[in-house]
């Protein structure tokens, strides 16, 4: 109940950002007039609604839940991608390696996946690895280089991805503090 209440703190902010409002039951009148006088505000100001709402669905992208659902035999199975340490992609099959220690398997559309890895701070180590960037502890790059998680793991980097993880990772981190 707790991370649902701060999920929707997070929501409503978001739209309030996008200069979009956003009322809750029950409503507060003058939260109501509120939003009713910026809407009169945007009107006048001409703003294209194109670029309001994108800046909305950049915002949201940020608080929507970050699983991932996949068909399986009998129905479907998600996985939670802030408890992904790595992925082992082995063209349409995914190995989803969580933070316990489990793994998840899974065969889709490997494009399609590893675009929205790449959205959800993934990064790739090598053709067949891509690397949750917030399980990053450090990157050693000694001989032919590897990636060493918060859990100890390590994972080695391949040399034609070495400078693209890495300037990935720093402005990762750098975009995560603000």
């Amino acid at each position: 109940m707790y991370k649902r209440q701060a999920d929707n703190k997070y929501a409503v902010r978001a739209f309030k950002y996008s200069a979009v409002d956003y009322l809750l039951k029950p409503i507060d009148i003058e939260e109501l007039e509120n939003a009713i006088q910026r809407v009169v505000e945007q009107k006048s100001q001409k703003i294209n609604p194109r670029e309001r709402y994108s800046v909305l669905f950049e915002n949201i992208r940020e608080v929507l839940p970050r699983k991932l659902v996949f068909p399986e035999v009998n129905g479907y199975s998600y996985v939670d991608l802030q408890n992904v340490l790595y992925v082992d992609i082995d063209n349409i099959n995914f190995a989803f390696t969580l933070d316990d220690g489990t793994v998840k398997q899974c065969s889709c559309d490997a494009l399609n996946i590893s675009e929205i890895l790449t959205e959800r701070g993934f990064q790739s180590v090598s053709p067949s690895c891509m690397v949750n960037l917030n399980m990053v502890h450090k990157v050693d790059k000694s001989g032919n280089g590897s990636v060493i998680l918060n859990n100890g793991l390590s994972l080695p980097l391949d040399k034609v991805k070495k400078d693209d993880f890495i300037n990935k990772l720093l402005w990762f981190s750098q975009n995560r503090e603000k």
